[in-house]
């Protein structure tokens, strides 16, 4: 386990690393650019050492009656088929950490039902299942996720590439997660803050909770305000970059949530608020 500097999760545990790439969002993966700096193949599955580490998070969480997000597998896919050797005793990880609330994020979330534990329904109502969706051709992703039974459903909606806000269908969605891409190509393929207000919009018709979590820059976490300056321009209003609201909701938890750090990141200047509005 690691605590996170993702602002929407309080810890992130990964039994294994590596990976491959699925779709476009996979682009400039983050998990492969850090592990390809320290000389690692990153499209070689390896266990890590890190299997009892959950257990931390899920006593501090248990000694203070609350819960607390662990997001599975930053650095890696949960249900990626290298791995189908080990899942079963990560699922006893998962099974045993019920003061914890899962988010188990995949590109692969077509896959997922065949790799569920047979007590799924009755032992793992503290898993949230989620999937990416940042372009169009990985819609589909959205409707595969919907036949899945689980507590709550949540999208990563990270990196934004395309305005994908007219057709994305969130029933039965309980979270979504907007963010740009970071690293090397966030100029060649920059989130228009359009496209975030866009989904904002389309989510309090839904009355679905939104987490914005970034802008488009060479840096992961920045921006965090973006948004909230968008909006509140968007209403002829001028704000202060210091004080807008980040627009980060989470939703409700069984238990009270651990306390979640929401200004994780680093909020746009004017200066660098006007400058990123005319990139």
């Amino acid at each position: 386990m690691n605590i996170s500097k993702i602002p929407w999760t309080h810890g992130t545990w990964n039994p294994w690393i590596g990976c491959h790439a699925v779709s476009p969002e996979c682009a400039g993966c983050y998990a492969r650019a850090d592990r390809e700096k320290k000389g690692c193949d990153f499209s070689t599955l390896v266990l890590t050492s890190t299997w009892n580490a959950p257990y931390t998070l899920n006593a501090l969480a248990g000694r203070q009656g609350c819960c607390a997000f662990m997001f599975a597998s930053s650095l890696t896919d949960w249900f990626h088929h290298d791995a189908d050797g080990w899942r079963e005793d990560a699922w006893s990880v998962v099974r045993e950490c019920k003061n914890l609330i899962w988010l188990v994020l995949s590109k692969r979330i077509k896959d997922a039902e065949a790799c569920l534990p047979e007590d799924w329904t009755e032992n793992f109502n503290h898993v949230w299942l989620g999937t990416t969706v940042g372009h169009r051709s990985s819609l589909g992703r959205v409707d595969a996720l919907r036949q899945i039974p689980c507590s709550k459903r949540f999208l990563s909606i990270e990196p934004l590439l395309e305005d994908i806000s007219t057709e994305l269908d969130l029933d039965g969605i309980g979270w979504a997660l907007v963010g740009g891409m970071s690293g090397e190509l966030w100029q060649e393929k920059q989130m228009r803050i359009e496209w975030a207000a866009s989904l904002y919009d389309l989510t309090r018709r839904t009355g679905t909770p939104f987490f914005f979590k970034q802008a488009s820059t060479g840096k992961s976490e920045q921006g965090s305000n973006a948004l909230g300056l968008h909006l509140a321009e968007r209403q002829g209003l001028t704000a202060d970059p210091k004080t807008v609201d980040l627009v980060r909701e989470v939703p409700e938890t069984p238990l009270p949530l651990l306390p979640l750090n929401r200004e994780k990141g680093r909020r746009f200047s004017v200066k660098e608020w006007h400058r990123y509005q005319e990139q």
